[in-house]
């Protein structure tokens, strides 16, 4: 009872702050948008009567370094539209005529490359949307925009665009279809904010002014273009994208003789809105999927490894962003990958899925996911069915109140599943979220309840949190507690540890100097305490860092760190199999490191860390290094390392612990690469080699031939090997 009111006071303080906090007024910012009176002819050059006639965006003011202050090179944007796009001409001047351009592979980084963005928040709630971004070299980059300001770069989509670069200047026209946005018909105006990130000057502006402790994706601070006729639905929108793969494999390690593998499948995209999307799947395949990057693990509980299957990662916002990231209800790589019954993880393969996703009006988006996968006797992997039902209200200004349904069956009979102990029959969650954002964006939070429902747990088995931020120029203050009961259990989800309580309190300063070398220094007091049920502590942390931010890019830091840890299990520090330290033990020290990164413009950077104190009951010292030579734009040569000593007095073990990562990132055109990553992992005592040719030859039509090699680096004796070719094409019906 206690804990429904400490919840419902929260939940209360939550709504009493949405409700008190005044809108930013972005009224004045308006852009007209007219059809084209003559055909746009996509080359860069913006020589079309539409263009000279077309209203335009300009006047950019800085969002970093100096908010407020008008931007160092001009920027101009204009918009006009046809039966089938939406069409966006960019003037940037640049009178140093040098660009930095880190590659010509789509999707690339934009903090480090020059480039022009456009927000577009259709629906006009000022929370979800889409993004276009475009470099001097007519590199394209496209993603989601959900949460009010955070952007997602593995939405894939058509669209085309062309440039021009010239001794002080840049152009480009975008052509956007309309059908590869999401939009309510009929609505008199968009919200829409354009952005540019110039590396010569290190200065990131805007159209409509968004301060600088905010991303410029945030779409609180938009403006409204307004067409000169509301825009109605496109009408059929259909597109079929089959495949089809071949690749042969061989595991020396088990022993098996080679294996060769033949997949046919594909996706299907069909509108039933504009707004409203339903994606089918049958047999897809993720071949072409880069390999993870390794991570040496000195914790007590799961690492987390972000999640890279196409399939998945489209509108994926609707159903992962319920919970907090160590407390997630749903996290898509459960599906399609399961243990074996020697506790490997292996592919489950997925036979079939359906994904319904997007907004029903302006006020309501919906999710619904049902995916089926095969059963596989030889490894002791049952058929599985998941299904995940999320919804969400807008609420307020910019808030939203939502709710999920996790749901996952195994197709066993009860008696197999209490026989083995292995599986069970079913395994549930339902959790309801309230995401608060305030109009200025001053004010973020978020508080949920979730329960989970297993066979025979009815106690203990649900989860809340709340967190709550405020974020000025000067000041950001975080806090944050979580519960999670001992019989949670949310199988399909992310929940590393169970049955304790958490707060988490946090505070950063930052100082904006008028003059110098130093855009910006930041003080910040970082807390992490874990207790159990009885309020004893079993982890506590205290982090104390000071960083500096150049004005040519580069960034040091210094940070003091005190630990608490009680072990509530038996626990090899050295991550070797070693000695234990014995359950019922606890420790305190204390580590301080320094890091530094280089000019992000340079063609060679560079980034390192060195962090040394105690661990445990014995010392670790710890080092990170990564350099990178840019070829520009063609090439990218790096390594990154990572090196632990671990030290304990006996009888416990040492350990020399080394990650190292040397990657070949080749880019011949903007639609033929090649990337080479290999990965040394000495506690896992393994070498990983992955080689991955891409040629688009098409728009979202893609050839793979994908390479994968794993060693016993020891013995120099290969583990297993694979080599796959696969196609896909993207065409509209």
């Amino acid at each position: 009872m206690k804990l429904a009111k400490f919840i419902g006071h929260f939940l209360f303080f939550y709504l009493a702050i949405t409700l008190s906090l005044q809108a930013h007024n972005n009224d004045q910012f308006k852009l007209n948008i007219k059809e084209a009176i003559d055909e746009i002819v996509l080359d860069g050059f913006l020589d079309e009567r539409t263009w000279q006639e077309a209203d335009e965006a300009s006047g950019f003011v800085q969002n970093f370094p100096d908010e407020g202050e008008p931007a160092t090179e001009s920027t101009k944007i204009k918009t006009t539209y046809d039966e089938h796009n939406i069409y966006i001409g960019i003037y940037a001047e640049n009178s140093t005529g040098k660009y930095v351009v880190t590659s010509l592979r789509r999707d690339y980084d934009r903090d480090d490359n020059d480039h022009v963005a456009v927000f577009f928040n259709p629906l006009n709630d000022e929370i979800n949307g889409l993004a276009f971004a475009v470099s001097p070299y007519n590199v394209q980059w496209e993603g989601n925009l959900f949460g009010g300001q955070w952007t997602r770069d593995v939405w894939d989509n058509k669209w085309y665009c062309e440039t021009q670069r010239n001794e002080h200047y840049w152009t480009a026209e975008m052509a956007i279809p309309f059908k590869t946005l999401r939009f309510n018909a009929g609505e008199e105006y968009w919200k829409i904010n354009f952005s540019r990130r110039d590396m010569s000057n290190n200065e990131i502006s805007t159209w409509v002014p968004v301060p600088i402790n905010f991303r410029t994706s945030a779409l609180a601070f938009s403006g409204n273009m307004k067409w000169d006729k509301p825009k109605q639905s496109t009408g059929s929108n259909i597109s079929l994208i089959p495949y089809a793969a071949i690749g042969e494999s061989k595991n020396q390690e088990a022993g098996t003789p080679s294996e060769t593998t033949i997949r046919v499948g594909g996706d299907a995209k069909i509108a039933i809105t504009s707004s409203l999307n339903l994606d089918l799947t049958v047999y897809p395949d993720f071949s072409q999927v880069e390999v993870d990057e390794q991570q040496t693990n000195l914790q007590r509980f799961e690492l987390f490894f972000p999640e890279r299957r196409q399939f998945f990662l489209e509108n994926s916002d609707l159903f992962a962003n319920f919970g907090f990231s160590q407390i997630r209800p749903f996290f898509s790589r459960r599906v399609g990958l399961a243990r074996d019954t020697s506790d490997n993880l292996v592919e489950n393969r997925i036979i079939a899925g359906a994904r319904l996703s997007g907004s029903i009006n302006s006020k309501w988006r919906i999710g619904a996911m049902d995916i089926q996968t095969e059963n596989d006797s030889r490894i002791g992997v049952p058929s599985r069915n998941y299904g995940v039902f999320a919804l969400e209200r807008n609420v307020f200004r910019r808030s939203t109140m939502g709710m999920i349904f996790v749901n996952r069956n195994d197709f066993v009979n009860q008696l197999e599943s209490d026989t083995t102990g292995k599986v069970q029959n079913y395994n549930r969650v339902l959790g309801f979220d309230y995401n608060l954002r305030s109009a200025n964006n001053k004010w973020m939070g978020k508080a949920f309840l979730h329960k989970s429902f297993t066979p025979e747990v009815e106690n203990d088995d649900f989860a809340h949190a709340v967190w709550l931020r405020y974020n000025t120029r000067k000041l950001r203050i975080d806090y944050n507690h979580e519960y999670v009961g001992a019989n949670y259990n949310a199988e399909v989800g992310f929940v590393p540890r169970s049955d304790y309580y958490r707060l988490q309190p946090e505070i950063e300063y930052r100082i904006f100097p008028k003059k110098g070398k130093v855009n910006v220094h930041s003080f910040e007091l970082r807390n992490d305490w874990y207790f159990d049920m009885d309020l004893k502590m079993l982890d506590g942390s205290s982090r104390l860092a000071y960083d500096i931010e150049f004005k040519n890019s580069s960034r040091f830091s210094i940070a003091s760190q005190r630990t608490y840890v009680f072990l509530r299990n038996d626990f090899d520090p050295s991550g070797t199999d070693g000695e234990v330290l014995p359950a019922g033990t606890d420790y305190t020290y204390y580590r301080g490191g320094i890091s530094y990164r280089s000019d992000q413009r340079k063609y060679f950077t560079y980034r390192a860390s060195v962090w040394t104190g105690g661990f445990y009951n014995g010392t670790r010292h710890y080092f990170y290094g990564a350099m990178q030579y840019r070829l520009q734009p063609y090439a990218n040569i790096s390594v990154e390392f990572e090196m632990n000593r671990l030290l304990f007095p006996e009888p416990y073990n040492d350990a020399d612990l080394y990650l190292i990562g040397p990657r070949l990132d080749l880019s011949f055109t903007d639609q033929i690469f090649w990337n080479t990553f290999v990965q040394y992992n000495s506690q896992a005592d393994n070498l990983n080699i992955n080689s991955r040719f891409q040629w688009r030859f098409k728009p979202v039509s893609d050839l793979f031939l994908v390479y994968t090699d794993n060693y016993a680096p020891t013995q120099w004796e290969v583990k297993n090997r694979a080599i796959f070719l696969k196609i896909t094409y993207w065409f509209n019906v």
